[in-house]
């Protein structure tokens, strides 16, 4: 967790998968937003491509 936020494992920050992008509002307040890369995109495409041609 980052201030209270939930964060990515390291091990996918340095995989690519994610981003992590901290800044400052226009009010003063810091944020932090994590979002997929393009391959973090891919990654849990083939996870969940995985998980639904074992349940099936």
């Amino acid at each position: 967790r980052l201030a209270g936020k939930m964060t990515p494992y390291s091990h996918h920050l340095d995989a690519g998968r994610f981003s992590v992008k901290t800044g400052e509002a226009g009010n003063g307040h810091a944020f932090t937003q994590v979002k997929f890369t393009p391959k973090g995109v891919q990654w849990i495409a083939g996870l969940l491509a995985a998980w639904r041609a074992t349940a099936a």
